[in-house]
C-alpha cells in the first residue's frame, strides 16, 4: 500500500521492512519531484513505476501540479501523455 507522508514530503510504498519512496518538496503551490528510490533487492518488479503512478493519481485527484527533476520520474511522464497535464520538467 503506497502512503502519503505530507509532513515527510514523501509517498512510501513499505513492502516487509523495506521502504521504496518518492520525495518532493513545495514551491509555489507545486510539487518538485526531485527523488525516487526502491531498495536495490527489489528493483526490476514495478515498484518504482507503481509508486510514480500513485504519486501522479493523488496530484490529478488534488488538482496539484508538478515538476519532475528526477530522471525515472521523467520518463514515467514521457512514456505516458496521460500524466503531462499535471506534470512538467
Amino acid at each position: 500500500m503506497i502512503e502519503h507522508l505530507a509532513d515527510k514530503k514523501r509517498f512510501e510504498w513499505k513492502t516487509g521492512s523495506a521502504i521504496s519512496f518518492l520525495a518532493y518538496y513545495e514551491r509555489n503551490g507545486h510539487y518538485i519531484l526531485w527523488h525516487s528510490e526502491v531498495p536495490q533487492r527489489l528493483r526490476g518488479q514495478g515498484i518504482g513505476k507503481q509508486l510514480v503512478e500513485a504519486t501522479f493519481d493523488y496530484l490529478v485527484q488534488h488538482n496539484i501540479k508538478a515538476k519532475a527533476t528526477c530522471k525515472y520520474i521523467r520518463m514515467i511522464v514521457m512514456r505516458n501523455s496521460k500524466w503531462q497535464s499535471h506534470v512538467s520538467f
